[in-house]
């Protein structure tokens, strides 16, 4: 029998060096002395590469039914103990990667450094040339087919996750070189993602922007003869023409510039085996994909935007610079002087990253340049009361283009402060940023329609196409006012009665949109537009390739991103629809829309804690907005603390309106979640169902889940008919008793969920969980669709 010391042992050897595995390509294990020790049989390597990848503890059950499916239980374990000893020297040898225990096998924390993990520690940084010496062309894993069904539906969905992960990582450092004017490093790293993906028009354009920076014209040239070769071999159709219009931009601006040397270390070259420096630097974490991943990403701002096209000559136009003035407040008012104290530092903060063409400065700054708006206001307090308002000025002419005034508890100034600044910011970024044309030659008038309009695109859509149908009206060129009506007027079909066709209402849209791309192919706002013209599942396949034509153009535009995460989710690729909808409210952290879609996702996937930062974040900027505040509600009574819901429904001041039938079961749903006992509400949904209509079905379906009554939920389902929109949530972790029946695959035929899956190649998250109780793409098979 061991002692303790004897099972510690493993987690000592943290402190050594590591072992050094490559993933991207054909997998390589090599011990901390330089030894190649890759095991020599297949399913030993993709064991252990399974576990390097996954970075947790994985039981001895799953390894059985990921590699030896085939088999019997029996046979299988015993193939995995055979496994195993094969691979004891990287157990029990004297510098141990794997701890083997009764239950499950991990990696040792520490043990091992990853071109994977070194490509994530680079994320948030601008070293292309570390990048460029991680990435191997090829996907992870290239030589592990062929294992096992259940392993190979794995690799396969890692591979399309570590590909776009790979190129997300990528086109942000190349981002981030070029804004440091390492332009030649930035070709050699676009240059090696391309050779991954040359077909990929985000990439391309990376690559030409990179060349041109770097004065090889050559080189520009060719990028672009690659990309629409494979654009033409690869995907059958002609390349876009905004590609060739970038290409004569670009060519134009860097004619006449002698090509500078090409540094040798910029040369292309095989990645070799030794990992990057970076690893040393900033030890990576071994990340699973999903919920992890998605939050790595987001913190390190990836999928940022690439820099501002580059005019006169190649330089980036200059900042426009936002100047706020102290806010004017009477002698002694204590808390009027607290409110107005940090305005400019909290905006300057808040808008940090969002756009690099609006620059935030206080009248303390000596920097240069010429000062174009003014932000300044007003404070006092009474009657236990703070009063403010805030002004955007021109600088130039003293005219007020947008004012808005706030109020609030005089005990909250950092609250009030909060939620001024936020407004601000989104009303300033929306008008005066990058996306924007020279906002002098709009005029005062037009420009306050705008910054009006600016004001509404969270909130009132038909206000704002009519604000923004004047705007284009006297500026016929100004290319994004019309990709926001056309947002604007595709958003207002949702507001129409249930009898009414939305269709001419996207007609019209879709003419705003293509007038849109016509001034400005690089709009994708214009393309976000087109895709919600395209509404129900039916139009799936149709809306997402609108919404990556726009992130191909536009990678930073955050109404995009926030519908992208939508549509994964709503076909159950939950850790994508993740990923981005973090990546929307990191693009734009003033949209309630955002906020409340993340609430639900946190709190349906059992982060409390999340959900209440965002809670608290979302009473400071937009307090009792309406939409927030029951989404929070929907969080509590469904999954959350029922006690709190009850009381939210109590409150005669609710801002949100509840239909007095649906009343009644949302009280009895929390009262069967606090008493334990769900048949009286049960018995409330079954009275309820015969009149229901087919989204009221939805509902009930969901209800009769928390109830803990899938059995019933399910046949619901089957009287809902083919809807036009799912409900996402029934690919959150609490449906998953209902998903765990195979009789769900047939509801999702029906609605023509399956029917996307084959044709993307993408199952949903759940099919490749463990435990899962039936294999997705048989049962597919099937009940059809």
């Amino acid at each position: 029998m061991r002692g303790k010391g004897a099972e510690a042992e493993p987690e000592r050897a943290t402190e050594r060096a590591p072992y050094q595995a490559r993933l991207f390509g054909e997998f390589i294990l090599t011990a901390p002395d330089g030894t190649d020790v890759t095991p020599a049989g297949r399913k030993a390597r993709a064991l252990l590469a399974y576990l390097l990848v996954t970075g947790t503890p994985v039981s001895r059950e799953r390894l059985t039914g990921l590699l030896w499916g085939d088999r019997g239980e029996e046979q299988a374990r015993a193939s995995l103990r055979q496994t195993f000893y094969e691979l004891r020297a990287l157990v029990a040898g004297e510098a141990p990667l794997l701890a083997v225990e009764r239950t499950q096998a991990r990696v040792i924390a520490g043990r091992v450094e990853t071109d994977l993990g070194c490509l994530q520690a680079l994320a948030g940084s601008n070293d292309a040339k570390a990048a460029v010496a991680l990435l191997a062309p090829g996907d992870i894993l290239s030589r592990l087919d062929d294992i096992d069904s259940d392993f190979d539906q794995w690799l396969a969905e890692e591979r399309s996750r570590r590909r776009e992960e790979r190129r997300a990582i990528g086109l942000g450092i190349v981002g981030r070189a070029l804004a440091g004017g390492a332009a030649a490093a930035a070709a050699a790293l676009a240059d090696r993602l391309l050779e991954t993906e040359p077909s990929d028009e985000a990439v391309a354009r990376a690559a030409m922007e990179a060349h041109a920076r770097a004065g090889d014209v050559k080189a520009l040239r060719a990028t672009y003869d690659r990309h629409a070769q494979a654009v033409r071999r690869d995907l059958d159709m002609a390349p876009d023409p905004g590609m060739a219009a970038l290409l004569d931009r670009l060519s134009s601006t860097v004619s006449g510039v002698p090509h500078p040397r090409r540094r040798s270390e910029w040369a292309l070259a095989p990645a070799g085996p030794a990992l990057s420096d970076a690893c040393r630097q900033r030890p990576p974490r071994l990340l699973a994909g999903g919920v992890a991943l998605a939050t790595a990403l987001v913190a390190c701002g990836l999928l940022a935007g690439l820099l501002p096209e580059p005019q006169d000559g190649g330089t980036a136009p200059a900042a426009r610079i936002l100047l706020v003035q102290t806010l004017n407040t009477p002698p002694g008012d204590g808390p009027a002087r607290a409110l107005a104290i940090g305005v400019s530092d909290d905006l300057a903060r808040m808008m940090v990253g969002i756009d690099p063409r609006l620059r935030v400065i206080n009248t303390g700054d000596r920097s240069t340049g010429h000062v174009e708006y003014l932000a300044a206001g007003d404070a006092r307090s009474g009657g236990g009361r703070i009063y403010a308002g805030l002004r955007l000025i021109s600088a130039d002419s003293g005219a007020i283009l947008w004012s808005r005034s706030f109020e609030r508890d005089a005990a909250e100034p950092d609250a009030l402060r909060e939620q001024m600044v936020a407004h601000l910011a989104d009303v300033a970024t929306c008008g005066l940023g990058g996306r924007n044309p020279d906002l002098a030659t709009l005029g005062v008038e037009v420009m306050r329609l705008y910054l009006q309009a600016c004001e509404e695109k969270h909130e009132d859509w038909q206000h704002g196409a009519k604000l923004l149908a004047q705007v284009v009206q006297q500026r016929p060129r100004f290319a994004h006012a019309w990709a926001m009506l056309a947002a604007a007027t595709a958003a207002t079909a949702s507001l129409l009665p249930p009898d009414v066709s939305p269709e001419p209402t996207f007609r019209l849209a879709e003419g705003y949109a293509r007038r849109a791309l016509t001034i400005d192919p690089d709009d994708g706002e214009a393309y976000e537009a087109l895709s919600q013209t395209r509404q129900g599942l039916a139009n799936w396949s149709q809306r997402y390739a609108f919404l990556s034509k726009g992130l191909a153009v536009e990678p930073g535009n955050e109404v995009l991103t926030i519908d992208l995460a939508e549509d994964l989710m709503t076909v159950g690729r939950r850790r994508e629809g993740l990923y981005y909808a973090r990546r929307a409210m990191d693009l734009d952290p003033f949209n309630q829309w955002a906020v409340m879609d993340l609430i639900l996702d946190y709190g349906f996937s059992g982060q409390p804690d999340d959900v209440d930062s965002l809670i608290a974040l979302a009473q400071r900027r937009w307090p009792r907005n309406p939409d927030v505040v029951e989404a929070y509600f929907d969080y509590l009574a469904r999954v959350g603390d029922p006690a709190h819901a009850e009381r939210m429904l109590d409150d005669p001041k609710r801002p949100f309106y509840m239909p007095p039938d649906r009343l009644r079961i949302w009280r009895a749903l929390i009262r069967a979640r606090e008493t334990g006992n769900p048949a009286p509400a049960v018995r409330a949904i079954e009275t309820d169902i015969p009149s229901a209509s087919p989204p009221q079905l939805l509902g009930d379906s969901d209800d009769l889940v928390v109830l803990g009554r899938p059995d019933i939920a399910l046949e619901v389902l089957d009287r809902t008919g083919t809807r036009p929109d799912v409900a996402a949530r029934m690919f959150q972790p609490y449906w998953a008793p209902v998903r765990a029946d195979p009789r769900f695959m047939r509801f999702a035929a029906r609605q023509g969920l399956v029917a996307i899956w084959r044709k993307t190649g993408r199952w949903p998250d759940f099919c490749s969980e463990p435990g899962h109780p039936y294999d997705c793409a048989m049962e597919a098979g099937r009940v059809g669709g």
